[in-house]
Parts: C-alpha cells; structure tokens; sequence
C-alpha cells in the first residue's frame, strides 16, 4: 500500500510538468484581445439558455454603437497584439524600460488611432476614452515583464519534491486495543 500510495503522488507531480494548461492560462492573449474587441465593436458576451433542449451557450450582442468600424477594430486589435503577447510578456525589463515601453505604446496607438480615427469611423469625443481604455486594460498584463518575474514565477510550477521516508508505521495505545479484539 506504501509503495501504491508513493505513485500516485509522484504521478501527479509528473502531470503539472506535462499539462501545459497553467502556461496557456497566463500566456494566451486571446481573452485580453477579445475583451478589446468586445468593447470596440459594443458588445457583450450573454448566456443564452436553448428552449428545446435546455443547453447553455453563449451569444455576442451588440449593446450600443460601436467605437470603430472593423477596419479600425482589426487594426487596433492587430495593434495591441503586437504590444501585449506571450513574447513579450516573458522579456526581461526594469521598471524604468517598462515605463518607457508603456509610454512609447500609447504615444504610438493615440498616433494611429488619431491619423486614422476618419478612416476608421472614430468619433473625435471617443478618441481619449479609447485610447485610454485600451492601455488601462494591457498595462497590468505588460507589467509582468518587469524583473523577469514572469519566468521567475514558472520555476515554482515546475519544481516537484517527493519525499521518502523509511520509518515504520507508529502504533497508537487506540490500535493496541483493537487489534486484541481481531
């Protein structure tokens, strides 16, 4: 039973070295950019529930009219993901280059977004709040490259202990007792 007991313990610690889901959970830009979306183009994601066969599901909903045109929101999506993807986020920055990094950003979406705002169906009252909106939502993801903290944070998920002991197992005045009833 020790021996079955010691597997299945090495077994799971096996398994968060072969399961990338954690890695995909903290690298995968694809909810921030969905989110920026979502926002761009006024929608929201609903959970429709089917009448006939009583499933859930969800549903995109426009809500309001949208801040861009899809020209606009697949550039400034495009835009973003190049500023805030898995590359990025694993690089290695100090807080002043991360500064920086975040200053140079906005400085070059509010340029593209302004140059382009006619193009792209974005109302001049928007273009501060878009602008805005957007780095307030990528700066907290941008953040974790600062001291090499992302990587650093990986190392706890890939350690793995196992620990074997020798001893016998200890008997107690209760398990006295009952084995003189066996």
């Amino acid at each position: 039973m020790e021996q079955t007991e010691h597997h299945a313990a090495h077994a799971t610690n096996d398994l968060q070295l072969q399961n990338p889901t954690f890695l995909q959970l903290r690298l995968d830009t694809r909810p921030l950019i969905k989110e920026i979306e979502l926002f761009l183009s006024a929608k929201r994601t609903v959970l429709i529930e089917d009448k006939k066969t009583g499933e859930i599901y969800e549903e995109e909903r426009e809500v309001g009219k949208p801040l861009a045109n899809s020209e606009g929101i697949t550039a400034i999506l495009n835009f973003v993901n190049l500023r805030a993807n898995h590359h990025v986020v694993q690089g290695n920055f100090n807080r002043e280059e991360y500064y920086w990094l975040v200053s140079d950003t906005r400085k070059e979406l509010a340029m593209s977004i302004i140059l382009n705002c006619l193009n792209w169906g974005i109302e001049d009252n928007k273009l501060d709040f878009i602008i805005d909106s957007i780095l307030g939502f990528i700066k907290p993801f941008l953040s974790r490259l600062v001291d090499n903290e992302e990587r650093k944070s990986y190392l706890s998920q890939f350690s793995s202990r196992e620990v074997l002991t020798d001893q016998k197992p200890k008997r107690s005045a209760m398990g006295e007792f009952a084995n003189g009833f066996k």
